[in-house]
């Protein structure tokens, strides 16, 4: 299995059980997050905004959470 996809699968494990420390280790140091709510520069700010979604998952009806993912393929081009 290529590293990238051990990687991927360790992200997608740990955010299934909202550990955002474990989808932390995950990122490079110069990870760059954009989307519609957050953009963030930098390892400390990206592992910021899982801790406290995760947090907030947990604080509610952590009963309704469930992450599924399958059929992802990697390599070493992005």
């Amino acid at each position: 299995m290529h590293p990238n996809q051990i990687t991927l699968n360790n992200f997608y494990a740990a955010f299934a059980r909202l550990d955002a420390e474990g989808m932390a280790a995950c990122y490079a140091d110069n990870v760059q997050f954009e989307d519609e709510a957050f953009s963030l520069r930098g390892k400390a700010e990206v592992a910021g905004m899982w801790r406290m979604l995760c947090a907030a998952t947990q604080a509610g009806n952590r009963a309704d959470w469930k992450l599924d993912w399958g059929d992802v393929t990697v390599d070493d081009k992005a």
